[in-house]
């Protein structure tokens, strides 16, 4: 009744007895028994067979050794084997691993793939931040030299809204930084440390609304959210979480964000 293949065999290279698992494969029985068994072994895994046969035959067990095994329809199926000798006889016991193969080549292509498109990703998120850098920097540069060139002519009003355009561009640099650091998640190391979430969720919606005072917003933040993770990620997680709710409540006369 077992699933598994089990059979007995000779160092000869026959089965002598094979169970009804031997069915998956398609033969009858009696072919199986009457041909070599090496005519049902894959052409690439033959000489690994005949090497495990040989030191079958030397007095040696074999724990587990994978070949495939050819199928009435032309296909064939993985069989992960145990065996031990006693004499000239082999007992041995194989259970079909096919799909465990299947699922194992499935997730080496998609990982493949995956690698392909995070190089991709790093790829552009180079060049991006490449073209973006210059023109932030002439931003931020050429506010600070009208802050400090130009002080005498600029009221109070002016100095500030000039100061909210080097912070906007001194910001971006970081998000081109953390856009950076994303693309290479998956080869870098993460950092693990306290962070306060609280307090990134006011410096973002303090921006926000600095970009957009004629929005009203009642803003509520609860104190002391406190978790363990890495700064950088958590601060591009709750920049997009808390842009979204300034962004869909626009249509609001009196919108409410909470963060809790």
């Amino acid at each position: 009744l077992s699933l598994d293949l089990v059979c007995i065999a000779n160092v000869d290279g026959f089965f002598e007895r094979v169970s009804p698992a031997f069915s998956v494969l398609g033969h009858e029985m009696s072919e199986i028994q009457k041909r070599p068994f090496i005519e049902f072994v894959h052409p690439d895994d033959r000489a690994a067979t005949r090497a495990e046969m040989e030191s079958l035959a030397r007095g040696n067990r074999t724990l587990h050794f994978e070949n495939r095994f050819l199928c009435r329809d032309g296909s064939f199926r993985w069989l992960a084997w145990t065996a031990a000798p006693e004499g000239r006889t082999i007992y041995a016991i194989a259970r079909d691993v096919t799909e465990a193969k299947r699922t194992q080549e499935a997730l080496a292509r998609a990982k493949d793939v995956a690698e392909a498109a995070n190089h991709e990703l790093e790829a552009f998120s180079y060049s991006v931040a490449h073209d973006l850098r210059a023109p932030l920097r002439g931003i931020d540069g050429f506010s600070q030299a009208l802050l400090e060139d130009y002080a005498d002519e600029l009221d109070d009003e002016g100095k500030k809204y000039l100061s909210f355009v080097r912070e906007s561009a001194q910001h971006m640099a970081v998000l081109i930084d953390d856009l950076l650091t994303l693309s290479r998640v998956t080869r870098s190391e993460m950092r693990d440390e306290m962070v306060d979430l609280s307090e990134i969720a006011r410096t973002s919606l303090a921006r926000l609304q600095r970009n957009d005072p004629q929005r009203v917003v009642k803003v509520t933040i609860e104190a002391d959210l406190v978790d363990r993770g890495d700064p950088g990620l958590l601060t591009a997680l709750f920049e997009n979480l808390v842009g979204n709710a300034w962004k869909f409540t626009a249509a609001e006369t009196a919108a409410r964000i909470e963060v809790s």
